[in-house]
């Protein structure tokens, strides 16, 4: 019999409370923001220093062009900055994204996610 060890998940959202924590930014998790539109929108993070906040999705699976559509119209409803974090996103839904005013972290590239925080706040 051949035994297997066990490895530990990789908790993307754990990772990303890392860089926050590192960051000393203000975090509410699981955060319900309401849009302009009266809607409600679920986020992963919300950060805050001083008067700016940022919104944070942190997403698993593909991201195909509904879901892309979806990730736009929260972003335009809420009014704040939108930062989208996933593993490999297409170019085509990448460009979608972007040209929402998305700011997309793709790879999980969590140095990126660093440094796009330190510009926006």
């Amino acid at each position: 019999m051949k035994l297997v060890r066990k490895e530990k998940k990789f908790d993307l959202k754990n990772e990303v409370l890392k860089v926050l924590q590192k960051l000393g930014l203000a975090i509410s998790m699981e955060e319900n923001i309401r849009g302009s539109s009266g809607i409600y929108h679920q986020i992963d993070f919300l950060v805050e220093k001083g008067d700016k906040k940022v919104a944070i999705s942190v997403l698993d699976g593909d991201i195909n062009v509904r879901r892309a559509m979806n990730l736009s119209l929260k972003k335009l409803d809420m009014g704040l900055d939108y930062i989208v974090i996933s593993g490999e996103i297409p170019d085509e839904i990448k460009f979608m994204l972007k040209e929402s005013s998305i700011i997309v972290i793709d790879n999980y590239d969590f140095n990126k996610l660093e440094e796009q925080l330190r510009r926006l706040l």
